[in-house]
C-alpha cells in the first residue's frame, strides 16, 4: 500500500502548480493522499489489479480538481497582469442598451455611406424584374416585395413605393408605365445633416422637366444594425425656364446678333456647336461660352461644307450666320416646333445622333416654291439638370 501511495505522490508532484500557494498545494496534495489511503484499506482483498484501477481513478480524478483549480487561478492571474480584471469581483453581462450605445460610439454616417443607402434604395427597387407587357416575373406577391423593399428602407416607405408602382390584375402583379422614383445623382452635390445618432437626412437640389426644380430630401435612420432609408421629401423651389421659353429668346437673340443674351443659354461644359445639318458629322465648329459673347468679332475662317459645283463654304462665325441664319423666320405657332410633338421630318433624327438625349426645336419656313429653311436648336441637361444650348444647326433647300 504505501508503494501505491509513493507512486501517487510521485505523480501528483509532477503536475504544473502555476501560482498555487505552498499551503493551498500541500492542503490539496493531503485529501487526495488521505482518500487513496481509505479506498486501499477499505478493500484489500481486491488484489492488485483492483487496486491499479482505484489508483488509477483517484489519480485522475485528483488531476481533473487540480487542474480545474489551476485552470481558474490562471485566468485570474492573467486578468491581474493585464489590469483590467479583478479577482472574485462578478463581472455584469452587457446589456442591449450598452451593446447599441457601444455600436453607434463606432458608426460614422459620411457621404459614401449616404452614397451606400440611396444605392440600397434604388436596387431594391430595380431588381423587381418585369417582362415586355410589364408583368412582375420574380415575385408573386405584395408579401414577398414587401419582404424584398424592407431590406433597404422602412416598412412605410417600402408600402408607398408598392402602392404608387405596382398594380394587381387577376392574382398577377404588374408595374405601373410611369417615371421611376428620384433617385440620387451622385455626381450632384448633396449635404447630409445629423438629426441624432440614429438619424441623418440628405439633402440634393434637383432641377430637370421630369420633376422641375425641387430640393430631395433623403430620411436614414439606423435599424437592427444597419442604415436604412425611412422617409422622403420633395420642395418645391422656383420653376425652372421652359425649354419652350429658351428656345424663343434664343431665337430672338440670333435675329438681333445679341451675343451676350445668347451665350447665357449656352452650355457651360459642351460650349455650342454651329453646323449645317448635312456636314454635321464632319465640318462642325464648337465654341466654348465665354467665347460666344465675341463670336462676331471672330475673323478665323471655318470650313462648314461644300456648296455648288462642290466649292468649299468658308465663313467667319459672322459670315456664316449672315449666310445660314438669316433673321427672315417670322415666330409664329405654324412654324415652330418642339420636341414634344410630332416632329414634322426625320431630319432631326440626325442632330439627336449628334447630340444624343437632346431636346430639338425647330424653327422653320415652308414655302411652296421649294425655298424652305430650318433652324434647330438642341438643348441638353448640366451637371445640375438645367437645359442649355448645346447646338444650333441650319438646313435649308438646294437648287
Amino acid at each position: 500500500m504505501k508503494d501505491n501511495q509513493k507512486n501517487v505522490q510521485e505523480k501528483l508532484s509532477e503536475l504544473p502548480t502555476h501560482s498555487l500557494s505552498k499551503s493551498t498545494q500541500d492542503h490539496m496534495h493531503k485529501h487526495i493522499m488521505d482518500a487513496l489511503s481509505d479506498v486501499e484499506i477499505q478493500q484489500p482483498e481486491r488484489g492488485r489489479i483492483l487496486m491499479k484501477k482505484i489508483q488509477v481513478g483517484v489519480a485522475s480524478a485528483a488531476a481533473v480538481v487540480l487542474i480545474g483549480f489551476l485552470g481558474i487561478n490562471a485566468v485570474f492571474n492573467s486578468g491581474n497582469q493585464a489590469g483590467d480584471v479583478e479577482p472574485n469581483v462578478e463581472q455584469t453581462p452587457a446589456t442591449n442598451e450598452d451593446k447599441q450605445a457601444q455600436d453607434h460610439e463606432t458608426i460614422e454616417f459620411t457621404k459614401e455611406t449616404a452614397i451606400q443607402v440611396m444605392q440600397n434604395y434604388k436596387s431594391a427597387f430595380q431588381e423587381i424584374e418585369t417582362n415586355t407587357e410589364g408583368k412582375i416575373t420574380n415575385f408573386q406577391t405584395l408579401t414577398e416585395i414587401e419582404t424584398h423593399l424592407a431590406e433597404a428602407m422602412s416598412k412605410d416607405l417600402a408600402d408607398w413605393l408598392i402602392e404608387a408602382y405596382i398594380q394587381e390584375q387577376n392574382g398577377e402583379l404588374f408595374m405601373r408605365a410611369m417615371d421611376a422614383p428620384t433617385w440620387l445623382a451622385e455626381d450632384t452635390d448633396f449635404s447630409i445633416e445629423q438629426v441624432n445618432k440614429e438619424h441623418y437626412t440628405i439633402t440634393q437640389e434637383r432641377n430637370n422637366e421630369l420633376i422641375g426644380h425641387v430640393e430631395m430630401t433623403y430620411h436614414a435612420k439606423w435599424n437592427d444594425g444597419k442604415w436604412i432609408l425611412t422617409d422622403i421629401e420633395a420642395k418645391e423651389l422656383e420653376e425652372q425656364v421652359s425649354i419652350e421659353t429658351k428656345a424663343r429668346e434664343i431665337y430672338n437673340a440670333l435675329h438681333n446678333r445679341n451675343m451676350d443674351i445668347l451665350a447665357s443659354y449656352v452650355h457651360s461644359e459642351k460650349g455650342l456647336t454651329l453646323s449645317l445639318l448635312y456636314y454635321l458629322d464632319e465640318f462642325s465648329a464648337v465654341f466654348e461660352k465665354d467665347e460666344v459673347k465675341t463670336l462676331l468679332e471672330d475673323d478665323t475662317e471655318y470650313l462648314w461644307g461644300y456648296g455648288d459645283a462642290n466649292m468649299e463654304l468658308h465663313y467667319t462665325p459672322k459670315g456664316y450666320m449672315d449666310r445660314f441664319l438669316k433673321p427672315d423666320l417670322s415666330l409664329n405657332p405654324d412654324n415652330e416646333l418642339f420636341d414634344s410633338q410630332t416632329q414634322r421630318t426625320d431630319l432631326n433624327e440626325q442632330i439627336k445622333v449628334a447630340f444624343p438625349g437632346a431636346k430639338i426645336v425647330e424653327f422653320y419656313r415652308d414655302s411652296e416654291y421649294e425655298d424652305w429653311k430650318s433652324v434647330y436648336l438642341a438643348f441638353e441637361p448640366n451637371d445640375q439638370g438645367i437645359w442649355e444650348l448645346v447646338g444650333v444647326v441650319s438646313d435649308e433647300w438646294t437648287p
